[in-house]
């Protein structure tokens, strides 16, 4: 149920890990330094609870996790410069979605996001509607978001019960 990958690793495919229900430990690394690439659903309804992009990813697909069967609590979002033109399905919003219905009560089960303390934006809408949200912090894990200069619109819109410093 686990799969170590290598260090190597250039690019995850769309749908690589999706529907691996058993899968509980995420594949990904701080250690995949040359990992630039992952497809459009790569760990759609697999079994994770934690999610780690790394920070040389320039090329992301939507819809990474989600599904009846994603547990995923935590993400940890390492790229510091991935902006809407590293974005596959073009938007923030389906990055972690888990449901097409933008108002479903379970959207996700997401509390904890953690962001490179080198990131200076956060885009437009990537955390809509995660109405568990409870914490956004940096990779060290402090409330303070240091280096961040722009907050996007919607960028927590009905995220309740976000608790973070800026």
């Amino acid at each position: 149920s686990n799969i170590t990958l290598p260090v190597a690793l250039e690019y995850v495919y769309d749908e690589a890990f999706s529907w691996c229900e058993s899968m509980s430990f995420c594949p990904l690394a701080p250690e995949n330094t040359k990992l630039k690439y992952i497809g459009h659903a790569a760990f759609y309804n697999a079994g994770l609870t934690y999610l780690y992009i790394p920070a040389n990813v320039t090329k992301i697909g939507g819809m990474l996790t989600g599904g009846s069967k994603s547990d995923v609590t935590q993400i940890s979002f390492m790229p510091a410069s991935l902006d809407r033109s590293g974005l596959i399905d073009g938007s923030w919003a389906d990055l972690f979605i888990s449901t097409k219905d933008m108002y479903a009560k379970e959207r996700n089960k997401v509390t904890e996001i953690r962001i490179s303390d080198s990131r200076t934006e956060i885009p437009d809408s990537p955390f809509y509607n995660y109405t568990g949200l409870v914490q956004v912090v940096n990779d060290g894990g402090s409330a303070y978001l240091n280096k961040v200069t722009s907050v996007g619109k919607a960028a927590f819109r009905r995220s309740e019960e976000h608790t973070s410093e800026l």
